[in-house]
């Protein structure tokens, strides 16, 4: 396993293992919880790349 995949490009790494215990440097910055009042149970999974346009999420809201 590569330490590296463990870093942040513009933060560098978020933590390290010591002694064989996790030691974090920072929190998330940002956290957002959503209040819902139901599940729907056909949620869609849509994988997003750089560069991606939003035809696949427009077509998954016209869905509904």
């Amino acid at each position: 396993m590569s330490l590296n995949a463990f870093q942040s490009p513009l933060f560098g790494p978020i933590g390290i293992i010591d002694s064989n215990k996790v030691i974090f440097y920072r929190d998330s910055i940002r956290k957002q919880h959503i209040e819902i009042d139901k599940v729907n149970a056909n949620v869609q999974l849509i994988k997003c790349v750089t560069g991606m346009d939003s035809t696949l999420i427009d077509y998954c809201i016209e869905k509904e």
